[in-house]
């Protein structure tokens, strides 16, 4: 069961992050200091009209007011931690998430022999990042097919939708970085 949202405590949160008091916050919006306040003790539930302001006013995203803080200024991640996609004939590794503001995913991933993966485009906005380890990879974009061998790499904006395809009898394991914008996330849709 997933905690429930405390919107009043985020605001309050992300005005003290952003130094603010009541007073200046309620001069950057369309509020008054006292709604403010009695949204950040949750007397009153907000509008979605006035998350928008405050949200603008802290120039930060709406959505911020619903995510939990449970992401960090630095990540480690050890190798015994590392979160594996279980799907079959592939392999993939998150090499890192939870970073405040995240917009780059690192994926490590292994294709068995022979098997092909086609996916649909990752985001409206970004890019992705192929760079090949060990083996050799057929990668089919944007009407180009396109040939990897180790040590190789490719770069392409994320709305594409691609394939990769394994034609070897070795197994292939590529570095891949998604750029894609907060809450649409590859990991978020692919690992448990």
């Amino acid at each position: 069961m997933q905690p429930k949202v405390n919107v009043g405590r985020k605001l309050h949160e992300l005005r003290k992050q952003k130094q603010l008091s009541l007073r200046a916050l309620a001069d950057r919006c369309n509020l008054t200091a006292n709604a403010i306040g009695k949204i950040e003790r949750s007397e009153v539930s907000p509008t979605i009209s006035s998350l928008e302001m405050l949200a603008n006013a802290l120039d930060v995203d709406i959505l911020e007011f619903f995510f939990q803080n449970t992401e960090k200024d630095v990540v480690l991640v050890r190798q015994d931690t590392l979160k594996e996609a279980p799907e079959p004939n592939i392999q993939i590794q998150n090499l890192g998430i939870g970073l405040k503001n995240q917009l780059f995913e690192p994926y490590c991933m292994t294709i068995s022999p022979y098997k092909t993966i086609s996916e649909g485009s990752v985001s409206e906005y970004g890019e992705v990042f192929i760079y090949c380890l060990t083996g050799t990879i057929e990668i089919i974009v944007h009407g180009g097919n396109y040939c990897l061998l180790a040590g190789d790499s490719l770069l392409f904006k994320s709305f594409m939708p691609y394939t990769l395809r394994n034609s070897m009898d070795q197994p292939v394991t590529l570095l891949i970085v998604f750029q894609a914008p907060l809450g649409n996330h590859f990991g978020l849709r692919h690992l448990p």
